[in-house]
C-alpha cells in the first residue's frame, strides 16, 4: 500500500508540542476580492450578484453590488470566518461586517448573522481558480450520497476513462505535497485543465462528481508550490549544505540556522523574511483556500467513496483520505497565517554581514565584532519589534485558533473513519495489526489523542501528559492573544560593546541586571547540570500564560526533560 496521507507530517509543530476553526463544514474560497481594471469593466449588478464586491484596480476602490447598483463600500469591519464572528447582539442589529474568507458582506439579524447576498440568490465571481463559472450560490446546497453516485455515473465513458488515468497521479501529487512538497518536474498545469474541463461540463464543484472537485483542488496545491517564488524559497532551504561552514560545532544549531537563512538571502537576492512572507500571502494561502473550498464536497459527504482500478489492482479513496487531508489544509493554513503575521525580520540594515561578524570571529577569537553585538541587543531586547504581530495583522493572528481547529476537527474525523473501517481491502493505506498494516490502531489511535489535547489547548488551559508520570499545563489560546513580541517573555540578557576595538560580548543577568553567564560561556556549555534556573532567569516563564504552571525552577526542569 501507498504512504499514509497523515498531515502528522504537517501537524508536528502543533501535535508534537503535545504529546505533544471548529468543524463547520462551510468551504473557503480565494481569500482576496476579485478585481477588475476599471468600472467600465464591473459586470452587471444583477439580482445575483447582489452583494458581491469588486476592487476597481483603477482606482483602488472596492464596490458591492447592491439594489441594482454598484456602490462604493464603506469600510467595513473584516472577520476572516464566520467562525471568528462576535455575537449578533441587539446593540449590533443591522450591522455588516465582511468575511474575507468567502468575500461575502453578512449583516446581524434577529440575534444572528446572515449572509447578505443568499436572500437574493447571489453569484460568485468567476476566477482563474474557480471553474465554477455562473453558478448561483443557491445550487451550493450539500449534495447527497445518492446524487453523488448519480453524478459520477452521468459521465460518459470517455471523460471517465480520463478521470481514471489522471486519479494516480493525482494522488501521487497529494502524497509528495503531504510528505515533501511537490518538485518542480511535476506537471501539474495538465491535470488542472483535465479538472478544469470536467468541473465546467458538469456542473462545477456542486455538482460534477466529487473526485473531479478533489483532484482540482489537488492540482491547485501542486500548481502553487511549483511556481517559481514558491521552488525559489524552498531549493534555498533544501540544497544549502551547512557541512561547507566547517568552522560550525555540529551541536551549533543556532548558528546553522543564522547561516541558511544568511545563504538563502544571498540566492534569493532579496529579503529572505519579507520575501518568503510575500510568497506565502500571495501564492501559498490563496492555494490553501481554493483547495479547501474543492474538497469540500466529498468530505461533506460522509461515506462517499471512489474506487480506481491499475493494471495491478483496486484502491478505494474514502474519508480518510479527504477528510485528513482537508484537516491538513487548513493545519497549513493556520501555520502559513502565523508565518505572514509576526516580525521575523532579523537583518540588520536588509542586511545578514552581522552573521559572519558574529559567528566566524565569536568562533576564532572567542568574542564578536562590536556591531555584530550592538544589532544582537537590539534584537533579543525586549522591546523590539522583533516577533511582534504587524499591527495590520492583529485580526489574522487571534483568528489562528479557530482555523487549526478547524484542521484538526477534519483531521479527526478522517483517522476515525479509518481507525472504524471494517472493510479495508482496497483502501489506500490499512489500519490494523496485521502483516499487512502500514500503521497500528494504537498509533492511529495515539495521534487521535494527541489531536485531542491540542485542541483543548487551542480553546483554553489543558493538562499535558509526558515522561514518567510529568505533567505540563499549555494554554495555546494565550500564545494567540498576545501580539506585542515574545522577547519580554525570554532570559534577561545586556550586551556591552567595546567602540574603541569594535568587539563586545552578550552576558545574561538577573532582573537587576547582575550578569550570571556570558553568551559565550552559555554556548560552550559552562555551566553545570541543574544550574539553568540560577544563571538563564525569564522575565515571564508562564510566557504571558501558555505555561500558567511554569516557574523559574520548573521551567528549567522541562527543558531538561525535553532536552534529555
Amino acid at each position: 500500500m501507498k504512504k499514509l496521507l497523515i498531515p502528522g507530517l504537517c501537524l508536528t509543530a502543533l501535535l508534537g508540542a503535545c504529546s505533544s476553526g471548529s468543524s463547520s463544514s462551510s468551504e473557503a474560497v480565494n481569500e482576496e476580492i476579485p478585481s477588475v481594471a476599471s468600472e467600465d469593466d464591473l459586470p452587471n449588478c444583477s439580482s445575483k450578484r447582489e452583494g458581491t464586491m469588486f476592487t476597481v484596480e483603477e482606482s483602488g476602490v472596492t464596490y458591492t453590488c447592491h439594489d441594482g447598483k454598484w456602490e462604493e463600500s464603506v469600510d467595513l469591519p473584516k472577520y476572516d470566518t464566520e467562525d471568528d464572528l462576535p455575537n449578533c447582539t441587539a446593540k449590533k442589529e443591522g450591522e455588516k461586517v465582511l468575511i474575507t474568507e468567502t468575500s461575502s458582506v453578512y449583516v446581524c439579524k434577529d440575534g444572528s448573522w446572515q449572509d447578505d447576498s443568499k436572500s437574493q440568490d447571489g453569484e460568485k465571481p468567476a476566477t482563474d481558480d474557480n471553474p465554477d463559472e455562473n453558478k448561483s450560490s443557491s445550487s451550493s446546497e450539500t449534495m447527497t450520497l445518492k446524487q453523488a453516485k448519480a453524478a459520477c455515473e452521468k459521465m460518459s465513458e470517455t471523460d471517465k476513462e480520463q478521470l481514471a488515468e489522471i486519479i494516480p497521479e493525482t494522488i501521487d501529487l497529494l502524497s509528495d505535497f503531504m510528505d515533501k512538497s511537490v518538485n518542480s518536474k511535476t506537471n501539474a498545469s495538465y491535470q488542472k485543465t483535465i479538472y478544469s474541463e470536467l468541473l465546467k461540463q458538469y456542473g462545477g464543484k456542486d455538482q460534477a462528481c466529487p473526485i473531479i472537485s478533489m483532484g482540482y483542488g489537488i492540482a491547485l496545491l501542486a500548481e502553487a508550490m511549483n511556481k517559481p517564488s514558491v521552488t525559489e524559497l524552498r531549493n534555498a532551504y533544501e540544497y544549502n549544505d551547512i557541512n561547507d561552514w566547517w568552522w560550525l560545532a555540529d551541536d551549533n544549531y543556532v548558528g546553522r540556522i543564522l547561516k541558511t537563512v544568511q545563504q538563502a538571502s544571498y540566492e534569493i537576492s532579496g529579503e529572505i523574511t519579507q520575501e518568503t512572507q510575500q510568497v506565502i500571502k500571495q501564492v501559498v494561502l490563496p492555494a490553501l483556500d481554493s483547495a479547501a473550498s474543492y474538497f469540500a464536497p466529498a468530505v461533506r459527504l460522509g461515506k462517499y467513496t471512489y474506487d480506481y482500478e491499475t493494471d495491478d489492482f483496486t484502491i478505494q479513496l474514502d474519508q480518510s483520505e479527504f477528510a485528513t487531508a482537508l484537516g491538513a489544509i487548513y493545519t497549513l493554513k493556520g501555520l502559513f497565517t502565523a508565518a505572514i503575521c509576526v516580525n521575523l525580520d532579523i537583518t540588520n540594515d536588509n542586511s545578514f554581514d552581522w552573521v559572519d561578524g558574529y559567528l566566524e570571529q565569536h568562533s576564532y577569537y572567542g568574542y564578536a565584532d562590536g556591531e555584530s553585538m550592538k544589532f544582537i541587543g537590539k534584537l533579543m531586547n525586549d522591546q523590539t519589534l522583533f516577533t511582534h504581530v504587524y499591527a495590520s495583522q492583529t485580526d489574522k493572528w487571534k483568528s489562528i485558533p479557530g482555523i487549526l481547529k478547524k484542521g484538526i476537527s477534519y483531521i479527526k474525523d478522517g483517522l476515525n473513519y479509518s481507525l472504524n473501517d471494517a472493510d479495508q481491502d482496497y483502501d489506500l493505506f490499512v489500519i490494523g495489526n496485521g502483516y499487512d498494516a502500514d500503521f497500528s490502531s494504537a498509533k492511529i489511535q495515539e495521534f487521535i489523542d494527541n489531536a485531542d489535547i491540542a485542541e483543548e489547548s487551542l480553546a483554553g488551559t489543558t493538562t499535558i501528559n509526558y515522561g514518567n508520570g510529568k505533567s505540563v499545563k499549555v494554554n495555546l489560546k494565550k500564545f494567540f492573544e498576545q501580539t506585542d513580541g515574545f522577547m519580554k517573555y525570554m532570559p534577561y540578557m545586556s550586551c556591552e560593546v567595546d567602540d574603541y576595538y569594535n568587539e563586545g560580548e552578550c552576558y545574561f543577568t538577573d532582573k537587576n541586571g547582575n550578569i550570571t553567564i556570558s553568551l559565550t560561556e552559555a554556548k560552550n556549555g559552562d555551566y553545570s547540570y541543574g544550574e539553568e534556573s540560577s544563571l538563564f532567569i525569564f522575565r515571564d516563564p508562564t510566557f504571558g500564560g501558555v505555561f500558567p504552571g511554569f516557574t523559574q525552577t520548573s521551567i528549567w526542569d522541562f527543558i531538561r526533560d525535553m532536552r534529555d
